[in-house]
């Protein structure tokens, strides 16, 4: 019977023991005025902006440039003569663009692009992809010199800027002129 005694004395001076500890750390904890512990102040971060999803990195954005685009010493009504290899007349071209940067395809990116040359072909309407094998040639790297393989006769050639995924920015970048080539 008295180690039964001594037990009951031993775990109720234990358990004392844990409520005092309990009690020590209830007085470290802030208590709001609810009677609840308040939540500690937690350091925040600087808001950030949502990562753009791929639509909206794709997504077509007009030019709010002003310029224009044209063939550089090449007019309208020219007569270029060269000699024809494959039953095509090589014609220099050289491709400019002012108030737009030209550069390779890539990233969309507002008032930038690259040019494709049309051949008997009209300007493509605003936000309209060109797709390979429409009567244009997709200059895609970036380039401003180019050889362009006509063939002997009257044709018109348009010069055309385009955005990173090949959609028109519209006749008001495009210059369409007429040419007159002729083998040598």
């Amino acid at each position: 019977m008295q180690t039964k005694k001594r037990l009951m004395v031993a775990l109720a001076g234990f358990a004392a023991v844990l409520v005092g500890c309990k009690a020590e750390e209830a007085e470290k904890v802030p208590v709001s005025s609810a009677g609840a512990p308040a939540a500690a102040p937690v350091a925040s971060a600087p808001a950030r902006a949502p990562e753009p999803t791929i639509e909206e990195l794709n997504a077509f954005k007009p030019p709010s440039a002003k310029g224009k685009v044209f063939f550089k010493d090449l007019k309208d009504g020219a007569k270029v003569r060269g000699k024809a290899f494959m039953g095509a007349v090589a014609v220099k071209l050289e491709l400019v663009a002012e108030g737009m940067k030209v550069e390779p395809a890539g990233a969309v990116q507002e008032n930038t692009g690259h040019f494709a040359v049309g051949i008997d072909a009209q300007p493509v309407p605003l936000a309209t992809a060109i797709k390979k094998n429409s009567g244009y040639q997709l200059y895609e790297k970036g380039e401003t010199e180019v050889q362009a393989g006509v063939r002997p006769g009257e044709h018109t050639l348009t010069l055309q800027l385009v955005d990173a995924r090949n959609r028109s920015y519209g006749p008001e970048w495009a210059q369409t002129i007429k040419l007159k080539v002729s083998e040598k």
